[in-house]
């Protein structure tokens, strides 16, 4: 099956690392764009271009950001090969006039490119996302990474459906502000507050 949706719309993509609809702030991001969607069974795909919304403090005048964008693909598929394993494959585009680092600023232009693997076997489940940035902020060239887990056990005996889980996350940062290449990772729209 495949759709189409133009207009300002609401986002998350894979478990809400870096899109999200930003549950913790008051405000929910919303995005003008257009997403164009491909399901077959289990698999999915995503294209879409868009500017995150800009919230006003009156009724009805939120307008599209004109200083940031957002586009990409984002594919969900299920091998049939390795049944309880889930995949999600990304490349994420993201640019904005003015991109602020501690050891970089100007227009920034960075492309995220991650994998997530995820699934569910006898009570186990693991959640392992890995992302790679590149790009350039200023005259700063872009090296930044993630990579987030969480592998859990349910106990299905007990009450409440108890589960133990071991979390895990690590992002790069900057070393050296002078060498020309920013480490810092940036999360998106993950729970910024937009200008």
């Amino acid at each position: 099956m495949f759709s189409v949706r133009a207009g300002q719309q609401e986002m998350t993509l894979g478990t809400s690392r870096l899109i999200a609809v930003r549950e913790g702030p008051n405000i929910r991001l919303a995005f003008d764009g257009a997403r164009a969607s491909w399901n077959q069974g289990p698999h999915r795909i995503d294209v879409f271009t868009f500017r995150p919304v800009v919230n006003k403090p009156g009724a009805f005048d939120d307008a599209a950001s004109k200083s940031q964008s957002l586009y990409g693909l984002y594919a969900a598929l299920a091998p049939q090969s390795m049944p309880p394993l889930l995949i999600d494959l990304y490349w994420l585009g993201y640019e904005r006039d003015q991109g602020r680092f501690a050891a970089a600023q100007g227009r920034e232009h960075r492309h995220s490119f991650g994998t997530r693997l995820f699934g569910i076997v006898r009570g186990w489940d693991w959640n392992t996302e890995a992302v790679f940035q590149i790009g350039n902020v200023g005259d700063q060239t872009i090296r930044a990474w993630t990579i987030a887990s969480d592998t859990g056990f349910t106990f299905a005996a007990l009450p409440w459906l108890s589960r133990l889980s071991l979390k895990a996350d690590i992002a790069s940062g900057d070393k050296n502000p002078d060498d020309g290449r920013l480490g810092t990772f940036n999360p998106k729209f993950l729970s910024w507050n937009l200008e």
